[in-house]
């Protein structure tokens, strides 16, 4: 019953093991694509929170006094860290913005022509290629506007 076994049959050969090392790298690659996309994606949620909350400002002040105001840029150019912004100045206060917590974009207020754009931009990999997301309000009357959609630049750049 007892047969002398060749070592030959046990254990995987170098071949096979370079296979299933070439294997678990091509996957490993593959979900960090992924991931790295899935953060990105994560950072710019911040965009879609605060850019209305400026626009809502800006609508309330041109509905009540009748222009828009201005915004300094804060943040710009942007960072891929965190940081806490100075929106101190009173043209932030006067839209009644201020974010509770820490941001990623740079976020300013601008006329063009007529109309006015509120922007946010972001270089959520430090690459220097910048996202920009705006909000783009037209005047169409004393004190109603047109309020464009979100459009966005290179999102995740």
């Amino acid at each position: 019953m007892n047969k002398v076994r060749d070592i030959r049959e046990f254990g995987f050969t170098l071949i096979e093991l370079m296979i299933v090392v070439a294997i678990i790298s091509v996957l490993f690659s593959t979900a960090f694509q992924f991931y790295e996309g899935y953060v990105l994606r994560s950072k710019t949620q911040e965009v879609y929170l605060l850019l209305p909350k400026i626009v809502d400002g800006e609508v309330l002040q041109y509905q009540t006094v009748g222009n828009f105001i201005e915004l300094s840029p804060v943040n710009i150019p942007p960072s891929i860290n965190k940081v806490t912004g100075d929106f101190s100045a009173d043209v932030w206060k006067q839209v009644r913005f201020s974010p509770a917590s820490q941001i990623y974009f740079g976020y300013q207020g601008y006329t063009s022509g007529a109309d006015f754009v509120c922007e946010a931009q972001g270089d959520l990999n430090g690459d220097g290629d910048v996202s920009i997301f705006s909000v783009t309000l037209t005047p169409t009357g004393a004190v109603t506007l047109n309020r464009g959609g979100l459009v966005y630049f290179d999102e995740l750049e």
